[in-house]
């Protein structure tokens, strides 16, 4: 099992780059970092070379007998990435190389330099680094591989993978009519994520693209941004899961009612609890469990002052017996995970301060303890075909 980590300026990469790890099979100790064409008459080898002290990227390249054209084409793409200043002696390169009848060209750059992290640069076509401008400077872009095992999802904690992302992951597989009811022990799985930098892990994280190889084929998802923002896994066919990440509304306070019947207490008979209550002073700040937009905010009846805010296609959150508003909630404001929306009270029917709060999920309230980590989907049409074309563009086909 093995992690790979690009950090800093190396997060620059494209999509279509980082893509390429899940394109393949797990990536093995060659680097073949995406599918690559070899000429009639070629064929691939590995070379792995450690740097003596005054050694530069190019001297070595040239020393290695690299072709003139393809040994600038994978400078250009380095410069961005890696000053050559900073390689000392000890970094290791591994050139995957296609040694044809009359030259010798890179296909695959791996520099491992220490605290710079692990740089890796695929040309498909021997002239055109696979990489783009674009990203934040701050994003880290990790790579892991491992066996499945008894169990995928122990696997993916095994390999330290976010536990914010395990159970998408698990959920999108398992919509894949083609993976074996019963993974073998020996498949294996290439994970690529993303995060910002955080003081001691990383923030945000996000699946990039997932494969298992069983044995006999690869399956793969890719994350994908649906056209009103909904985040999705999705596999080659359109179909995949929305990923859910609610956030605590109120922090640090305990729930003093479940989800679930119950006795009400006011009124003293046996209702169902569509919701439930946190335990907070009055005047306590309540956030937005995510992004989304205000659909219904005002006096609801027994629900004092209310707020509901439909997050995407599946999901909304409502919050209710506020005391008030943050300033600009108004229906059709955007707003964001975290953002502080309102202040917890004792308005409508209620015995004294608390927030309730509603899970709901295609019209239904669900126990918002207990939401899944993703709900189906399947994209059709215009959607569909934008997605191909992500997919196609990643491949570089």
């Amino acid at each position: 099992m093995g992690t790979r980590f690009l950090s800093g300026s190396v997060g620059r990469f494209a999509w279509r780059l980082v893509a390429s790890s899940c394109l393949g099979v797990a990536l093995p100790a060659a680097l073949q970092a995406a599918p690559v064409s070899v000429s009639t008459g070629a064929e691939l080898r590995t070379i792995a070379v450690a740097a003596k002290k005054g050694d530069t990227v190019h001297g070595i390249l040239e020393r290695e007998g690299i072709d003139r054209q393809n040994r600038d084409a994978l400078l250009r793409g380095l410069a961005g990435l890696f000053d050559e200043r900073r390689l000392k002696g000890g970094d290791r390169l591994q050139l995957t190389v296609e040694q044809g009848p009359a030259d010798t060209r890179v296909r695959a750059l791996r520099l491992d330099a220490g605290v710079a992290g692990d740089v890796i640069i695929h040309l498909g076509d021997g002239r055109h680094a696979a990489f783009a401008g674009g990203e934040r400077a701050d994003v880290v872009v990790r790579h892991a591989t491992g066996v499945v095992g008894q169990s995928f999802a122990k696997s993916l904690r095994g390999a330290n993978i976010p536990a914010a992302l395990i159970g998408g992951v698990v959920a999108a597989f398992q919509l894949d009519p083609d993976l074996p009811r019963v993974l073998p022990p020996a498949a294996r799985f290439s994970i690529v994520y993303e995060g910002t930098a955080g003081r001691r892990s990383l923030d945000g994280v996000r699946i990039r693209c997932v494969s298992i190889d069983d044995g006999e084929r690869i399956h793969r998802i890719y994350r994908y941004e649906t056209r009103d923002g909904e985040l999705a896994l999705v596999h080659d066919d359109g179909r995949g899961v929305a990923l859910l990440d609610l956030r605590k509304p109120v922090a640090g306070a305990p729930v003093t009612s479940p989800y679930g019947w119950r006795v009400h207490p006011v009124f003293g008979d046996r209702r169902f609890h569509k919701g439930i209550d946190f335990g907070a002073p009055s005047g306590t700040p309540v956030v937005a469990a995510a992004e989304g937009v205000v659909e219904d905010v005002g006096w609801r009846g027994n629900y004092g002052r209310y707020l509901r805010i439909r997050h995407d296609r599946h999901l909304q959150t409502s919050y209710a017996h506020l005391s008030r508003f943050a300033p600009g909630v108004r229906v059709g404001a955007r707003v964001t995970r975290g953002e502080r929306i309102a202040f917890v009270g004792s308005t409508g029917i209620a015995t004294g301060p608390h927030l309730y709060f509603e899970v709901i999920m295609d019209d239904v309230r669900v126990d918002p303890l207990a939401v899944p980590a993703a709900v189906p989907i399947r994209l059709s049409g215009t959607e569909l075909a934008n997605f191909r074309m992500r997919v196609q563009d990643a491949s570089g086909e």
